[in-house]
């Protein structure tokens, strides 16, 4: 919607402030459920005790690290996207912010996503 908008020079209105919102509040609401399922993960727990031969499992690295340092890099990316979104004086600087920042989220998100066709998981989609 924001690079729709950027694109056919549309101002920032009420339904982009919209869009904002429910954004940060469904990355954050996501980042919690992703917080408790990590610390009721037996994978974390065996990565962190087993610290040398955790890291000779791919799967397991994946989980412990990877997944988890940009489950929490993209609320951050998104909380930063938001600021610039909420400070910048021109509609088109704020499409630009709001495009910008959230695409990268959503890059990041689908990038390091446990997809089944990824080598170092072995788990189905849905369970």
């Amino acid at each position: 919607m924001a690079w729709i908008s950027l694109f056919n020079k549309n101002h920032f209105d009420n339904r982009h402030r919209q869009l904002v919102k429910s954004t940060q509040i469904l990355v954050v609401l996501s980042v919690m459920i992703g917080i408790s399922l990590y610390m009721a993960n037996p994978l974390r727990a065996y990565f962190f005790r087993h610290l040398a031969d955790g890291r000779q499992t791919g799967e397991t690295t994946y989980f412990a690290l990877f997944h988890s340092a940009v489950m929490l890099a993209v609320p951050i990316v998104t909380s930063v996207g938001v600021y610039q979104v909420k400070v910048a004086k021109p509609d088109n600087k704020k499409l630009k912010f709001m495009a910008v920042y959230f695409t990268i989220a959503l890059i990041l998100v689908l990038a390091f996503s446990p997809w089944p066709f990824m080598s170092v998981v072995h788990r189905p989609l849905v369970r």
